[in-house]
């Protein structure tokens, strides 16, 4: 009878995580994992970045903070996330000497199924919802439509540490005035800031979008006087706990800071209007699926939604089913102190992020103000973290309706359930890593061995590919040769490159530009003699 009992519980589980894994990476297990997930430019960046920290985290003779592009620069990790939060998952495959490509599939795998995991648990442990409510609220955080748009930017795929640190921070409170789980506390403030560490060191979009959260939810503390009260007692009584922890935090996060500041002391000030204002949700954007979507795609072919710019990146509605079942699980659940927490920073996040008509949004204050909020240019972004209250909604509502154990309610539940996979299918894009492969050894065959460092620069008559592919295959041949290449491509790059998109020979004055363009760019970091480049055509 337990064991019976045991895989009534686990039944949801596994089949909630099975579908959602064959929904966001079909393309992969389809073609037995010729094809990889996503599409082929920020994600081989994403690769390069995780390739770079495992050759690194072997290697005393080698820099985290410079991959070997944009030679002879330096701190070139600095114009890119670093991903040393979740590259450790990478390297677990590497190290049972699978090979590069196939280790990033399996590491695509590996994270997404670790958001599932620590959602389940979150809503399971955190919240005590049942076993089924909870695989369905984990579904929608892991494999919802508006996180499978963004399978395009793997750097956003990992939000799992994110899942652990609301736990961690509810389990603060939990226990603040119980003497007997002192040590506990203890235990819960000291996990929640090294969860929020390495949550930065994973992606600077989450990490930051965490503190924001944190931050909103600080200042709503402080309105109402029973939050209040805790959080008094919590920075008074636990001081000998926090202040320390937010002296190590700072220590800890300093080798992260520094990079970035100085690799952002030569870059422009990133303007708002052309840069960040497009990126922002427009009210339309919070109920968007993309023409794409399996149930609804038809329906965003109007006006309203083909004005939104840059559309691929503000694709964050759910569907209708899922966001009344949200909506009205968090209503169901409104008690809950966690609940209107996580509601209320909703809210306030919902009104400070949008562009209102009139071309008035309240982000322009958090860009010029906040600190590191100019970083934050794809603003849209913040949709992913909303899945948070959305998937807690729909497990609320789903828990109640099948703890009832009425038939009708269970239905209810069952086909809410089917209805709500079935509003986040969207078609996956992947690319064949063999293919891929094969052009990154023909650049490693073309590099003499004796060389210093090189500068891939192809000949063609025909453009085949967007020019960030030849850049990211002279990346990935000087990562095998462990020589460093000119070429590079990441969100930002080193002031004084010239040869960023144009790097292709046609004719000879293409050639006669791009050799004059090398020898500014290496006299300007040095006065490197160009003679020690090999020049790959």
């Amino acid at each position: 009878m337990h064991r019976l009992r045991h895989y009534y519980f686990a039944a949801p589980v596994f089949v909630f995580l099975l579908i959602g894994l064959l929904i966001a990476h079909y393309p992969m297990f389809l073609t037995g994992f010729k094809l990889v997930s996503g599409s082929p430019d920020d994600n081989r960046l994403i690769h390069y970045i995780l390739e770079h920290t495992y050759l690194w985290s072997g290697r005393v003779d080698s820099s985290l903070w410079s991959p070997p592009m944009f030679y002879p620069a330096l701190n070139t990790g600095g114009y890119t996330d670093i991903l040393l939060g979740i590259a450790p998952f990478y390297w677990i495959w590497r190290v049972l000497n699978i090979d590069p490509d196939s280790a990033f599939q399996l590491w695509i795998l590996t994270v997404s199924a670790l958001n599932f995991i620590f959602a389940y648990l979150l809503f399971s442990k955190g919240f005590g919802f049942n076993s089924f409510a909870s695989a369905a609220g984990a579904f929608l955080f892991c494999f919802s439509s508006s996180r499978l748009n963004k399978l395009t930017h793997l750097q956003l795929l990992g939000h799992f540490y994110i899942a652990i640190a609301i736990y961690a921070l509810f389990a603060i409170f939990r226990s603040l005035y119980n003497s007997e789980n002192k040590r506990r506390n203890t235990a819960w403030i000291v996990a929640f800031a090294l969860l929020v560490t390495i949550q930065l060191y994973a992606s600077y979009y989450f990490g930051w979008f965490l503190a924001m959260f944190v931050g909103i939810a600080a200042l709503w503390a402080l309105v109402v006087p029973s939050w209040r009260k805790q959080v008094v007692y919590l920075l008074r009584d636990k001081m000998l706990i926090v202040y320390p922890t937010l002296i190590v935090t700072a220590l800890l996060l300093a080798p992260m800071i520094v990079p970035y500041l100085q690799a952002a002391e030569g870059l422009e000030a990133r303007n708002f209007t052309a840069n960040v204002l497009p990126m922002i949700p427009r009210p339309q954007s919070w109920v968007y699926l993309g023409t794409h979507n399996v149930l609804y795609g038809s329906l965003f072919q109007s006006e309203i939604f083909k004005s939104i710019p840059n559309e691929w990146e503000q694709r964050l509605g759910l569907g209708l089913i899922t966001s009344i079942a949200a909506v009205t699980g968090l209503y169901i659940d409104r008690r809950r102190t966690s609940t209107k927490i996580i509601v209320l920073v909703t809210v306030t996040v919902i009104l400070l992020v949008t562009l209102w008509p009139g071309e008035f949004t309240l982000w322009r204050y958090i860009f010029d103000y906040v600190p590191g909020a100019s970083a934050i240019r794809a603003v849209s972004r913040i949709g992913l973290f909303l899945l948070i209250p959305a998937s807690l909604g729909v497990a609320a509502l789903l828990d109640l309706l099948t703890r009832s154990r009425k038939l009708t309610a269970i239905l209810i539940a069952a086909v809410l359930s089917v209805w709500m996979v079935g509003e986040q299918i969207v078609p996956i894009a992947a690319w064949d890593k063999q293919t891929y492969r094969q052009q990154i050894d023909m650049v490693v065959s073309e590099v003499n061995s004796d060389c210093k460092a090189f500068f891939y620069t192809p000949t063609i008559d025909t453009l085949d590919y967007p020019w960030f592919k030849y850049q990211l295959d002279a990346m990935w041949a000087s990562l095998e040769l462990r020589i460093p290449t000119v070429n590079g491509y990441s969100g930002n790059q080193p002031p004084g490159i010239t040869f960023r998109e144009e790097i292709f020979i046609r004719d000879e004055s293409d050639k006669i530009r791009l050799e004059k363009n090398l020898k500014d760019w290496l006299y300007k970091m040095g006065d490197v003699p160009p003679a020690t480049v090999c020049w790959i055509t």
